[in-house]
């Protein structure tokens, strides 16, 4: 009995291995450089914070649209597919790992904070054609209205 305890506790130490080498193995200095030129990528550049999470693999945008932006009049959607694009494939022409993008921003009127979440593989493949559809299928969509902490599920 004491064997099977044995074996399965080295077993669990060393199946966790590669990923807390993946995790804690992460180029500090690669995603700095990483994120400075993601950021460059983001339209408007207003407040620009893009987050790493290498335990979650997950890559969040987020960036302020002010009223008068122009270009998120015609096609708001444009905007949340290019910025979760470009800011993706930084990130993997820099070979980190992300499973999850999300992309937040207000709206125009500024009533709410909006998110999009998409796989890397919706985002890679449906956030640089120029139709919504399949990127609005694939995403979980939700929003957070002024003064509250939770994320709802968007209207």
């Amino acid at each position: 009995m004491n064997k099977r305890i044995v074996f399965w506790l080295v077993f669990a130490v060393f199946s966790g291995l590669p990923f807390l080498n993946q995790a804690m193995g992460l180029d500090s200095a690669l995603l700095e450089k990483t994120v400075i030129s993601a950021k460059a990528h983001v339209v408007p550049a207003n407040e620009v914070k893009i987050i790493y999470e290498p335990l979650t693999e997950h890559l969040y945008i987020s960036f302020v649209t002010p009223p008068d932006y122009k270009g998120s009049s015609a096609d708001s959607y444009r905007r949340w597919r290019s910025n979760q694009w470009s800011v993706l494939q930084e990130f993997m022409l820099s070979r980190i790992p992300v499973k999850f993008v999300s992309v937040e921003t207000n709206d125009l009127e500024n009533q709410r904070l909006i998110r999009y979440t998409h796989t890397n593989r919706h985002v890679d493949k449906y956030g640089d054609i120029h139709e919504n559809r399949l990127w609005l299928k694939t995403a979980v969509a939700t929003q957070k209205r002024p003064n509250s902490d939770t994320w709802e599920k968007l209207d």
